[in-house]
């Protein structure tokens, strides 16, 4: 044994982008939503995985469980969701608070390594349903008087 490793190559990260938005979203649909956070990203070799980094914050009207999955363009990232689970969610969100799920705001990450297969442009977009009540990124239930914000960062990273 010389001592010397070889062969080591893969898993530099090659770019990063990042987008951070304090916008506020709402919705009350039951359908995947396009909450209108995303970033871009373009492998420069279709062999190379993107690691997406999403952190969220997140409110509601009630105590419920609100649902989120990850996107590219307008397809569901599959891989990214629990397909054996009845809603088939890359994450869900329970929100919960004595007094009502109104006065809490939640800040929850996800992060998946995804293999894209293309050296084109790649836009990773996070999409929401409401389980009941409404749903809110970058506030709380109550009134817009609490905050938050929300980020998508990808990583191109060297097969």
């Amino acid at each position: 044994c010389s001592g010397t490793a070889t062969g080591f190559g893969g898993g530099k990260i090659l770019q990063v982008v990042s987008t951070h938005s304090s916008t506020i979203f709402s919705t009350t649909a039951t359908s995947n939503t396009d909450t209108g956070l995303s970033a871009t990203i373009t492998p420069s070799s279709s062999s190379n995985k993107i690691l997406i980094l999403g952190t969220f914050s997140v409110g509601s009207s009630q105590n419920v469980n609100h649902k989120f999955n990850y996107y590219n363009g307008s397809t569901r990232i599959d891989a990214a969701a629990n397909l054996n689970a009845t809603d088939q969610t890359s994450f869900s969100v329970g929100i919960s608070h004595p007094s009502g799920g109104q006065y809490f705001i939640a800040q929850v990450s996800l992060n998946f390594l995804y293999t894209s297969n293309t050296t084109s442009a790649t836009t990773i977009k996070l999409y929401a349903r409401a389980d009941a009540g409404t749903l809110y990124l970058n506030r709380y239930g109550y009134s817009a008087d609490v905050g938050g914000t929300s980020s998508i960062t990808l990583m191109e990273v060297a097969a």
